[in-house]
């Protein structure tokens, strides 16, 4: 899952239920510029819990999205998750960095229930840590299904693009968080229409990861409301191409809102997977929680998850978090509110800047 190689700019890409995100991001002497962030609808049904069901159909749109969007570099960090990826923290007995990588694989059937074979692994070493038996190394191990993976490859191929990474979106965006006031543990939720997730870090290292079962675009479906609304004028979005929440989100009696139900759904599933955190941590306590992806905009619910968890909510705005080496011109200031939609392609484009 890793090919990289240094280029002047890289495109994150995230391949989302019903829409395909990108941003491409170019190195410059005083840091990065923004050339183009921009998306593409795709159907529905095309992608399903991080599967591709409909490859032509995915391969036309990533193709229309270059075109249109007029995307310079050809080098992609592609996000995946959903059934295509399984993550694990385990403990490892300690061996030798060389040996580490091999090790892990003659020992991945202990972790994952699928042949080796059909998996392509990678690893982080997160921490270590003394047991009664010996030291024991804690690490962040990644199985994606060769199979599921193969055909996202082929998507990208298709349309002359070369896939320089594959990383999991959830851990794209920890390169998009404040540098500073976020506490020691903090919580990162991606709200995406598809796959949501959510991953404690502890001093920087990711410590537990679990996907959310609260799928927008499903519950949008199942209510009958309609994927995007074009009835109210949005410059922002439309200057972008953006695709728009419908307006009941916006309304301002929350409570008769049909996306309230949903609300409610991820504050349940949020502060689930806190408290469980919480309880297998003893004395690490979550200081703060980040949103990300199109549902994080539904209005009122980083309030209702403030008020819940009792610690401060934020939605991630990774150009603000990331100002200093971001060209500020005045299409980047306009991308605004819904630059939370497009924090997973931005940490998926910043991945491609990092050493080895």
């Amino acid at each position: 899952m890793d090919f990289l190689k240094k280029h002047p700019s890289i495109v994150g890409l995230e391949i989302d239920t019903g829409v395909i995100r990108a941003v491409e991001l170019r190195m410059t002497n005083d840091g990065y510029a923004i050339p183009i962030v921009a998306e593409e609808a795709v159907a529905i049904e095309a992608i399903s819990e991080g599967l591709i069901k409909d490859a032509n159909a995915v391969k036309k749109a990533v193709g229309k999205l270059w075109v249109k969007a007029g995307f310079k570099s050809r080098q992609v960090v592609l996000g995946i998750f959903g059934h295509s990826v399984i993550i694990r923290l385990i403990d490892f007995p300690k061996v030798p960095e060389e040996r580490l990588a091999q090790a892990l694989h003659l020992k991945s059937s202990e972790y994952f229930p699928i042949p080796p074979s059909q998996l392509v692994l990678n690893h982080a070493v997160v921490g270590e840590k003394a047991i009664k038996d010996g030291d024991v190394l804690e690490i962040l191990l990644v199985a994606a299904k060769r199979a599921e993976l193969s055909t996202y490859i082929e998507v990208l191929e298709s349309n002359n693009l070369q896939p320089i990474i594959a990383e999991p979106t959830p851990l794209a965006l920890r390169r998009v968080l404040p540098a500073k006031g976020q506490g020691s543990v903090i919580a990162v939720a991606d709200l995406s229409n598809g796959l949501s997730s959510l991953v404690v870090y502890s001093d920087g290292k990711p410590r537990f990861v679990r996907g959310l079962p609260i799928s927008l675009s499903q519950y949008l479906q199942e209510k009958g409301l309609p994927y995007s609304s074009s009835k109210k004028k949005d410059e922002t979005a439309q200057a972008l191409g953006l695709l728009k929440l419908p307006e009941v989100a916006f309304g301002k009696n929350e409570e008769e809102s049909p996306l309230n139900e949903w609300a409610l759904k991820v504050v349940n599933e949020v502060l689930s997977s806190v408290n469980y955190y919480q309880q297998q941590n003893i004395g690490k306590y979550v200081d703060s929680l980040f949103l990300s992806g199109r549902g994080a905009r539904v209005r009122g619910l980083a309030e209702m998850l403030e008020q819940e968890l009792e610690i401060p909510v934020k939605l991630i705005n990774p150009m603000e978090n990331i100002s200093d080496g971001i060209a500020m011109t005045k299409e980047n200031k306009a991308l605004g509110r819904v630059s939370t939609d497009f924090a997973v392609s931005f940490g998926l484009a910043l991945r491609g800047f990092e050493e080895v």
